[in-house]
């Protein structure tokens, strides 16, 4: 960013702030060379491999978001929300929701020699899910939050050195 600073000053400084940790962050806006990268593609190659996968367990994309999938298993909903890296399940009965973790696992896990890929599971009230806080605690209620992700907000534009 001090670079960009440096080429052109009276442009890139309106962008330039600092966050409340005292980095510099420079705010962009990306429009499709983010999608380009090597990584995008194949996180949406794999995206497009697990939908179909998720198809094939027989649950059905939701029209109006096709992040979220839902079927019925013994008489309740199951919900499958994802976004790139990142799901959520949910069932009234954790063995149901067991049974789809070890189907996802069983045909897309794949981990590598040090061990990364592989799945983590994070059960209990309180998720952390696409920069939210979902808390279940109260019954019959969720409280979501983002509070974390505005604390990281920056403080001050217009500080390029």
């Amino acid at each position: 960013m001090d670079i960009l600073c440096e080429i052109d000053y009276d442009f890139y400084s309106e962008y330039v702030t600092i966050n409340k940790k005292g980095e510099k962050v420079l705010l962009v806006q990306c429009m499709d060379a983010l999608y380009r990268s090597m990584v995008a593609s194949l996180m949406f190659c794999v995206l497009q491999e697990v939908s179909s996968g998720i198809e094939s367990y027989g649950f059905e994309f939701n029209p109006y978001d096709a992040c979220v999938a839902n079927t019925t298993v013994d008489g309740s909903v199951l919900t499958i929300c994802f976004h790139v890296d990142d799901c959520k399940i949910s069932h009234v009965s954790a063995t149901v929701v067991d049974e789809i973790i070890s189907r996802l696992r069983n045909d897309f896990e794949v981990v590598f020699e040090d061990g990364s890929g592989a799945m983590k599971v994070h059960r209990g009230k309180r998720h952390k899910f696409v920069g939210m806080s979902l808390d279940y605690s109260h019954k019959g209620e969720v409280h979501i939050s983002m509070s974390r992700y505005l604390k990281d907000l920056p403080l001050t534009n217009k500080f390029c050195i």
